[in-house]
């Protein structure tokens, strides 16, 4: 769904590319994939911004933002480069945006424009807390353990973080390991109340 949008924004059809990204968001917010629809709407945002829509765009844009924030994740709004920086900076520049895709939406311009590592946009920053564990996660541990509390299987988290999906079940078992957690629901739960998400 995705890729058909990105490919009519690709071709000018920007209308078209508007109507699928926002078709795909429904479709997802529906299933719970809150990443994937944060994408869609970045995607919708830029088709919004290409009709002349600015207000709508930065709309769209904060929200995608706001849901990226949640997840704690938003390589998609670094992928898409330079298409969405004169956005974010409208959108930083805008009083109303909402605060929690403000923080995200400085980091990722950051990232877009080598002012700032891209590693640091992926997933949030863990708090102060993570010193309770005896065995800190390491980055790329954080990186899934923000993904566990979506509904991405392991080959999607792996897709995202461009890593092999074996990769992304060992880090799956160490983060276990290190939180004392025997499924999936208990480590983001243990995670929540250690303040890692």
């Amino acid at each position: 769904m995705l890729t058909v949008a990105r490919l009519l924004l690709a071709e000018g059809d920007a209308a078209g590319a508007l109507a699928v990204a926002l078709w795909a968001a429904g479709r997802l917010e529906s299933r719970g994939r809150r990443i994937y629809q944060a994408d869609a709407l970045a995607l919708a945002s830029v088709a919004l911004e290409r009709l002349g829509r600015r207000a709508p765009a930065l709309d769209t844009l904060d929200r995608a933002l706001s849901l990226a924030q949640l997840c704690g994740y938003a390589r998609g709004f670094v992928e898409m480069g330079q298409e969405l920086s004169p956005l974010l900076r409208a959108l930083l520049d805008r009083r109303g945006a909402g605060r929690q895709g403000l923080e995200l939406a400085s980091r990722v311009l950051g990232a877009v424009s080598g002012d700032e590592p891209r590693e640091t946009v992926p997933h949030r920053q863990p708090r102060a807390r993570q010193g309770t564990l005896l065995d800190p996660l390491t980055d790329r541990e954080r990186a899934v353990l923000g993904l566990l509390p979506t509904h991405l299987s392991s080959s999607e988290i792996a897709q995202r973080l461009v890593v092999a999906p074996s990769t992304v079940r060992s880090h799956i078992k160490s983060i276990y390991s290190k939180l004392g957690a025997h499924s999936r629901d208990q480590a983001v739960q243990i995670a929540r109340d250690q303040g890692l998400l």
